[in-house]
């Protein structure tokens, strides 16, 4: 569901939800989930919304930025300008890293401006 790919969990071919939601026959043994969980529990479970990250889909702004703006954006996000980064505790530095990310700065970019290695800046992400 997250990935657009349809819109209910028991849509998708490859999803066990299949067998637990629409009682269809498959691979999957559901005999420990069915004796802890009933129909709607396993439903609403199913069904719910989480904050899962693992391959995630993350949508990024379209544009890209000139230098001038990504270095505008990247002073507004650390307050006092680049070399006060490394003053900043790593969760604060990731957080605004993933931030900066998602405004549509890209990693090379980010790198370049800021003197973060380009792996660092992956590894924030993934967080």
């Amino acid at each position: 569901m997250k990935a657009g790919i349809c819109e209910k969990p028991e849509d998708y071919p490859y999803s066990s939800a299949r067998e637990y939601l629409l009682g269809k026959a498959g691979i999957t043994d559901k005999d420990m989930i069915t004796n802890l969980m009933d129909h709607n529990s396993i439903k609403e479970y199913i069904s719910r919304e989480n904050d899962d990250q693992c391959l995630e889909f993350t949508e990024t702004a379209d544009t890209r930025y000139t230098d001038e703006k990504a270095i505008n954006l990247i002073h507004a996000e650390f307050r006092s300008g680049i070399p006060v980064i490394e003053k900043n505790s790593k969760s604060a530095v990731n957080s605004s890293i993933r931030k900066l990310i998602r405004s549509g700065i890209s990693i090379r970019q980010l790198s370049r401006l800021t003197g973060i290695s380009k792996k660092i800046i992956e590894l924030a992400i993934k967080q």
